[in-house]
């Protein structure tokens, strides 16, 4: 299910586990197993697209590819 909860992605990444979430975009922070996709600047969760901004798009790639090589290795 879908859970909303208010706060900042600056309070989520600093309270969450950081080592599951990557922020994306200004008002995306996403959980990196479900991460399905990337295709250009977009990313896929099941069937949803989630756009991944200029701004934080090198350092994203590094974490995900980090956590792919992880999970896979």
């Amino acid at each position: 299910g879908q859970i909303t909860h208010r706060t900042t992605l600056r309070t989520n990444l600093q309270n969450g586990p950081p080592e599951r979430f990557v922020q994306v975009h200004k008002s995306y922070l996403v959980k990196l197993d479900k991460i399905d996709s990337i295709e250009g600047n977009l990313l896929g969760i099941g069937k949803n697209k989630i756009p991944l901004s200029r701004t934080y798009k090198e350092t994203a790639l590094e974490i995900i590819l980090k956590n792919k090589l992880l999970k896979d290795g």
